[in-house]
């Protein structure tokens, strides 16, 4: 990291870093997660794509922020994986990803902490064609035909400059919290995006992404922001391989608590015991 960044002033830099460079991803609960309108059923795919094995890092870096399709208000830093927002004067930035997606359903983690992010963060996607700055403290993404996306402080998702509340709860008085690590899942065969907090899938926000290419984006205006890129994996459109199944299957009977100790007592070859043992998302 820059070590320019290594004073009192930018210490939220070095924690972030820190946490991007080192930290695993936590196992899911769903407890924090009040009930929804319309609860989301269970889906194969879904639960499969959650608990994906661990990329190569090489293709986690390769699908991380844009340094060439960015504000120039925002730095990038951690082999692309994180970005921070450097402007003292009122701006709203955004970033994207380095890959599109056409077909299939992808999932990535945004990490982004309660005190870097308000006032206007937003999570989604968008096309070439979005925008990526403006002048003044507004949301951005969302705005427009060319960008869908979810404010994590409001919950309040956004397109084409229309606006309402995401996720839908059951009891509306109750309340909901992103929490630091949001996961995203856009299925471009059904053209949706989702959001997943706590393990919990909070329902589709938006559709129609069909026929399109599509990239990660995010819309910042916190003078301190600083948000984080992991992309856990993809699915073809169909069922998954039975290989990922049978894994899956193997995970959900033992339990992911004490994993690799106990698939060492299933006499399986050493290189599939750790495919069955390791974790969904790590940071190398």
């Amino acid at each position: 990291m820059d070590p320019t960044f290594r004073d009192i002033d930018y210490q939220f830099y070095i924690d972030i870093y820190i946490m991007v460079e080192y930290q695993p991803r936590l196992l899911f609960t769903d407890a924090k997660v009040p009930p929804l309108a319309k609860e989301v059923p269970p889906c194969q795919r879904t639960e499969i794509i959650l608990d994906m094995p661990a990329l190569p890092n090489g293709a986690v870096v390769g699908r991380g922020w844009n340094v060439a399709d960015k504000s120039p208000y925002l730095n990038v830093f951690s082999n692309s994986l994180l970005c921070a927002r450097v402007a003292r004067h009122s701006s709203t930035d955004c970033i994207r990803g380095l890959v599109g997606f056409t077909t299939g359903l992808h999932c990535w983690e945004i990490r982004w902490p309660h005190k870097q992010r308000s006032p206007f963060p937003i999570i989604g996607v968008a096309t070439k064609q979005a925008p990526l700055m403006i002048e003044r403290t507004a949301p951005v993404v969302g705005t427009n035909p060319h960008s869908w996306g979810v404010d994590i402080e409001t919950c309040t998702a956004y397109h084409n400059g229309h606006s309402w509340r995401y996720p839908v709860l059951r009891n509306p008085d109750d309340e909901f919290i992103f929490s630091d690590i949001i996961m995203v899942l856009l299925d471009m065969d059904e053209g949706t995006l989702s959001y997943v907090v706590d393990g919990k899938n909070l329902g589709v926000a938006f559709t129609g992404l069909n026929n399109k290419t599509i990239y990660p984006i995010i819309n910042m205006a916190n003078y301190y922001g600083v948000a984080a890129i992991r992309y856990a994996g993809s699915l073809p459109k169909g069922p998954p391989s039975l290989k990922l199944l049978a894994r899956a299957a193997i995970r959900s009977a033992i339990g992911l608590m004490n994993i690799v100790e106990d698939s060492k007592h299933l006499n399986l070859p050493e290189s599939l015991e750790t495919y069955v043992s390791r974790p969904g998302l790590t940071y190398p």
